[in-house]
């Protein structure tokens, strides 16, 4: 089990809204193993934010938010072998961490994102 043979490694359980940057503050990784397609999660936009890497599976949303090391990598969803590998992957290699760290894409603000929005709507 990587969790308790790997002391780097600390899992957290549930934060509330209210600790999250905190609790992001303190994060080297923050993985999203999904099972399901989401549209656009804004867990990953948060980690982006806070200039935390996503380890995320590849699907949907997720894969559209996250090219593999740019900011994060993504694992095969519900292949916990490939989770494990990707996982490993960042732990032999620190600089790696460093790396999709400093490829954090930039998360636009809500208004200039409304504002893109109404631009399209209005070209068309």
């Amino acid at each position: 089990d990587l969790g308790k043979s790997e002391r780097r490694i600390e899992l957290h359980g549930p934060a509330s809204p209210e600790s999250l940057p905190e609790v992001l503050a303190q994060t080297d990784l923050l993985c999203v193993p999904s099972l399901w397609n989401e549209c656009c999660p804004l867990t990953i936009q948060e980690a982006f934010m806070a200039k935390v890497p996503v380890l995320v599976s590849d699907l949907g949303g997720m894969r559209e938010l996250v090219d593999d090391h740019v900011g994060g990598l993504r694992a095969k969803v519900g292949d916990v072998t490939h989770w494990r590998q990707r996982i490993q992957e960042i732990l032999d290699s620190p600089h790696l961490l460093v790396s999709l760290r400093d490829s954090i894409p930039t998360v636009p603000r809500i208004d200039d994102h409304l504002a893109r929005l109404i631009e399209i709507y209005q070209e068309t």
